[in-house]
């Protein structure tokens, strides 16, 4: 199982940051997504539930705001390294070329693969 990108804790809640990786125009792009835990002791056995109080919501609101915080810096730091003209992936040039292949299949049924 992969490991989380990073990790915000407040008292019992865990909010797990992951990155993720897609094609978006020809380009390769990291994306992220979050879970959110709490994690309790059931005996000597440590659990994890996505079921919270009503008492958990305010540790949940601070370790989001927390994780949002974190994670749309890093958002904008990334976004002003791609505007500064920054290659499109080599790797991903075939790609963006079989996508617009796509396009022309759909609009021209002889051009399909």
């Amino acid at each position: 199982m992969s490991k989380p990108k990073k990790v915000f804790k407040k008292g019992s809640i865990r909010i797990s940051i992951w990155a993720n990786s897609r094609i978006v125009r020809g380009d390769f792009v990291k994306t992220y997504s979050a879970t959110i835990d709490k994690v309790y002791k059931d005996g000597n056995e440590w659990k994890y539930t996505k079921s919270f109080s009503i008492d958990d919501l305010p540790q949940i609101a601070s370790a989001v705001n927390e994780a949002y915080q974190d994670f749309s810096k890093r958002n904008e730091r990334s976004i002003r390294k791609r505007k500064k003209g920054s290659p499109m992936n080599p790797m991903m040039r075939n790609f963006s070329g079989l996508a617009k292949h796509r396009k022309m299949s759909r609009l021209w049924p002889a051009a399909q693969v």
